[in-house]
């Protein structure tokens, strides 16, 4: 029997969902079996998908240009495709999907803020308004998780906190964990080019969010300053010319540093692999994480990590990885010191994480483990 389900993937508008999402799409492309897809996605996703030169017949892909997270119009839209095409079941890939489906409704869950914030993560928001705000954000984005049938997270930390603070049943809750996508697997023929000639190169691959901590930069690139390097550049993708990226720059340029940090704007999904090619050292300075997929794709580019000292981080990393408290800039820097310095130790940590990347799961063991919570939903309509 084949079922008729809509991957819905209108609420991604930039970050790693949006990679962990194409990479779903294309392997739902090349193995589903029991499965016709309708994809309904937002038209940065539709974006990505062009420039791999996906192929899907339009028939199979609708594009919203405005989020039901904010457009009401999109809200409504999204429930009536819903009821004409009449699914088997609906894939929210990362929610809420802010509507009240008619149909059996899995929901994917990557919000670490509602799910397992803790203080520090609250520490790194600038004001008093803003944690009231990202708390009230919470509180609405539980109201409308709990609009589905059952959930899918990608670490026991966000399923705990699932059953723990929006109160939904445990046996609803499923764990698919994440991994990198294919293509960060395979050879890079040609690195990504830098205008530096700074020979150690540090990437934090991120969008910009408080959260993600990449004020931090500056102060680390100043205490290696302090320690003697000069030969380093620190290397982050954050889009350009916008509050955040002048934010840094003045912090550079206060900290003596600015030809130390090369905001080199937001890099297509393609090009992840040959960016991380081209590294020395991949720096995570997140707060608040359920399963960030850089760690993977450092572990299958061969990068040593340094991360910051906290559950989510060892969950993942385990003892592929460097780890300093998150707010000491210093700790840090030391870090980062003992890898230019010390080859044994990389070689270590980089087969560590080989070994590591493993045990996780492929990312066609991914999609059969979603397609079969989706196929089991299915029946029971």
């Amino acid at each position: 029997m084949r079922y008729k389900i809509i991957l819905n993937a209108t609420t991604l508008p930039k970050g790693g969902g949006i990679q962990a999402c194409v990479s779903f799409i294309h392997k739902s492309l090349d193995l589903s079996k029991n499965i016709d897809w309708v994809y309904i996605v937002s038209d940065k996703v539709a974006g990505e998908l062009q420039k791999f030169g996906t192929v899907i017949p339009n028939y199979r892909l609708i594009i919203f240009n405005e989020s039901p997270a904010k457009n009401v119009d999109s809200r409504k839209r999204l429930l009536k495709l819903s009821e004409d095409l009449a699914p088997d079941a609906i894939f929210t890939f990362f929610g809420p999907a802010y509507v009240k489906f008619k149909r059996p409704h899995l929901c994917g869950v990557a919000d670490g803020w509602v799910t397992h914030s803790t203080r520090l993560a609250y520490q790194s928001l600038d004001s008093i308004t803003s944690k009231i705000l990202t708390f009230m954000r919470c509180l609405y984005k539980g109201y409308w998780y709990r609009y589905a049938d059952q959930w899918v997270v990608e670490a026991d930390c966000a399923k705990k906190g699932m059953v723990r603070r929006i109160r939904v049943p445990e046996e609803s809750v499923h764990v698919v964990k994440n991994t990198c996508a294919t293509h960060y697997t395979e050879k890079v023929n040609k690195p990504y080019l830098f205008n530096t000639g700074k020979h150690t190169k540090i990437l934090t691959l991120s969008s910009y969010y408080p959260h993600k901590n990449l004020n931090i930069i500056p102060y680390i690139a100043q205490q290696l300053k302090k320690m003697g390097y000069d030969d380093f550049q620190f290397i982050i993708t954050i889009a350009k010319e916008t509050p955040e990226d002048y934010h840094i720059i003045e912090l550079c340029k206060q900290l003596g540093v600015v030809d130390c940090v090369n905001n080199i704007g937001p890099v297509n999904i393609i090009d992840g692999p040959a960016l991380y090619a081209a590294v020395d050292i991949v720096l995570q300075p997140s707060l608040l994480e359920t399963f960030s997929a850089n760690y993977p794709e450092a572990m299958a580019q061969k990068k040593p990590i340094v991360t910051t000292d906290l559950d989510f981080a060892h969950d993942i990393c385990e003892d592929a990885a460097l780890y300093y408290p998150p707010d000491d800039a210093k700790s840090a820097a030391e870090c980062i010191d003992k890898l230019i310095n010390n080859d044994d130790l990389v070689n270590n940590l980089t087969q560590n994480g080989r070994k590591i990347l493993e045990k996780l799961p492929t990312s066609m063991d991914k999609y059969y483990a979603y397609e079969s919570i989706l196929i089991n939903m299915a029946k029971i309509l």
